[in-house]
């Protein structure tokens, strides 16, 4: 089943031309995007976003390129590793906030 969620973010008055303060304003409330970074790793719960690791590379009027770092958790200490995702990302601006429509579905890896 295929799960699109619709992510609203506040502009709090910013001037939505001003790109470097969206890139501001999206990258402080990347938490929201977690569920999505990790849906290619089926849903193990080993792999994890990084804290603070989600920064926007490149951003115009209605998207933006980012990077991110995800953790997996081996157990064992020689076996964890870090990688890095990149991508794209769209958004809009309507009645105020940021609006990001992101497809969240888990992939089955088996």
């Amino acid at each position: 089943m295929q799960q699109i969620k619709n992510h609203k973010i506040p502009l709090d008055g910013t001037n939505p031309t001003d790109f470097n303060a969206l890139k501001d304003i999206i990258e402080s409330n990347s938490y929201m995007f977690e569920e999505y970074l990790l849906t290619d790793f089926g849903g193990d719960a080993r792999y994890s976003v990084v804290d603070g690791s989600f920064e926007i590379t490149a951003i115009a009027e209605g998207f933006f390129e980012y990077t991110a770092e995800i953790n997996f958790y081996a157990g064992c200490a020689d076996m964890n590793d870090t990688s890095s995702v990149n991508g794209t990302m769209e958004f809009e601006i309507e009645d105020g906030n940021i609006i990001i429509e992101l497809d969240e579905t888990v992939w089955d890896v088996r």
